[in-house]
């Protein structure tokens, strides 16, 4: 059964108070330093997404006659490995104490298994998207699903959800997108 989501026309503000007793074990469990929650609480509700200030995301990709491939891959794991996306560094240095040292990450699809494919069978803009980060390239719809759930996972990191109004984890995955 897939779940019913309703959102609301226009999203509702939170002061940090609320926002604080509203998440503040997600937090908690999530290991991130109260010391960031406010800014964390700004960046939300302004939509600021500055970490494009600070690292760039590049794919580097070896060749298999590569001298770092030879040396170092013994097998496609290794391979697959320096073929990831390799985030840099290009900002000013951050403070370990920094009460702005808290980002937030744009990502391209969030979904569970069961629904992937679903999901790209009802949103083709979102398949053309998957596409296009994956480098597949165009061809009947069909066999680009096909595609991008057979590479989907050289891409996805999991995460999960809980919380003590949750009974049940959801697990979710998430389709990486540029920064």
């Amino acid at each position: 059964m897939e779940p019913n989501i309703i959102l609301p026309d226009e999203p509702q503000k939170l002061s940090f108070e609320e926002f604080e007793v509203l998440h503040h074990n997600q937090l908690t469990h999530s290991g991130v330093p109260s010391i960031l929650w406010r800014s964390l609480h700004y960046k939300l509700e302004n939509d600021v997404w500055d970490l494009g200030n600070f690292v760039a995301v590049n794919k580097v990709v070896l060749s298999d006659d590569s001298p770092e491939v030879a040396a170092d891959a013994t097998g496609a794991e290794e391979i697959a490995e320096l073929s990831a996306p390799k985030v840099f560094w290009t900002g000013p240095d951050l403070k370990s104490d920094g009460v702005d040292n808290i980002f937030l990450v744009d990502h391209a699809w969030t979904f569970d298994i069961p629904s992937a494919r679903k999901m790209l069978e009802s949103f083709p803009n979102l398949l053309q998207r998957m596409c296009g980060l994956m480098e597949i390239p165009a061809t009947e719809t069909a066999d680009q699903i096909k595609q991008v759930l057979t590479d989907m996972w050289k891409y996805i990191r999991t995460y999960s959800v809980s919380s003590d109004s949750l009974v049940r984890r959801i697990a979710c995955h998430v389709a990486l997108g540029p920064v």
